[in-house]
């Protein structure tokens, strides 16, 4: 094969990786509530209790809205910068286990007509933080979206 065709064939490849990487997926915690979601839909029960959902070994919960600047997340949190895999922008939540975050994930801030099949939380607060055992949400499904509407 050529070197000039091997080429092609490489930015062709590292492109599509590249566009599939930036087309939105939901990330677990989300796929965790769509799931949940179905669940109840069947009971006709549509409140999530988060302690029940197959997540990770914490106790505290943190929501932090797209108005918080990262570092002060972190230092509310009282973790390093090394320890976050996203940036700066858009809602954010920790799942904490004895002051040591076990999972986080945020969403980048879509605007309402773009906004992939995801979950928000409706909440006045622009931050709450919420032990495993309180945190049941309201949900309510609206397109491709998740409402969670804090029940504590």
């Amino acid at each position: 094969m050529k070197k000039s065709t091997i080429k092609n064939i490489a930015c062709w490849l590292l492109i599509t990786i590249f566009l599939a990487g930036c087309s939105p997926q939901p990330n677990s915690l989300d796929r965790k509530v769509f799931k949940a979601y179905r669940q109840c839909e069947r009971q006709s029960n549509y409140v999530i209790d988060f302690a029940t959902l197959p997540l990770y070994d914490w106790d505290t919960m943190y929501y932090f809205s797209g108005k918080w600047d990262l570092k002060d997340i972190l230092d509310t949190l009282g973790i390093p910068l090394n320890a976050v895999s996203y940036s700066d922008v858009g809602p954010k939540v920790y799942f904490m286990r004895e002051g040591r975050s076990v999972y986080q994930t945020g969403w980048f801030p879509y605007p309402p007509e773009r906004r992939p099949k995801s979950i928000y939380f409706d909440t006045p607060n622009d931050e709450f933080a919420v032990a495993k055992s309180d945190a049941k949400f309201k949900v309510a499904k609206e397109g491709d979206l998740y409402r969670l509407t804090p029940l504590f």
